[in-house]
């Protein structure tokens, strides 16, 4: 039984993007994340251990989020997709959706979202 995890506008902070003023101050951004993953084992155990711990999403967005200066939403949406995928074996789909509100002058937000799906061995 497949089901869908959501985590909706989790904040970080981070510094991230091009301009001068994002060179130096941290802006904050917000990450939805969509994971599917099948139900079956955590549904009959009631554990936190036998499902995705939203916790441990939390501390992989925040962990990257200050490992770096990003010049780009591509390129912090990508490792942090990579890196969730790595975690946890069980997700079998992932879509990533991250904004931030001074990307563009008149927006307001910009974002940027990508998507995977794990392969399935034959």
């Amino acid at each position: 039984m497949e089901g869908l995890i959501k985590i909706e506008a989790y904040k970080v902070h981070c510094t991230i993007g091009v301009h001068p003023f994002e060179l130096k101050e941290e802006q904050e951004l917000l990450i939805d994340i969509d994971l599917t993953t099948n139900f079956i084992k955590c549904v009959r155990s009631d554990s936190i251990a036998d499902t995705v711990d939203y916790e441990g999403i939390g501390k992989i967005c925040r962990d990257l989020a200050k490992s770096r200066h990003y010049n780009l939403l591509e390129t912090y949406a990508y490792q942090l997709l990579e890196r969730i995928m790595e975690r946890y074996s069980e997700i079998l789909k992932i879509k990533i959706k991250v904004r931030k509100q001074n990307g563009m002058p008149l927006a307001g937000y910009t974002a940027v979202e990508i998507e995977k799906e794990r392969i399935s061995p034959i």
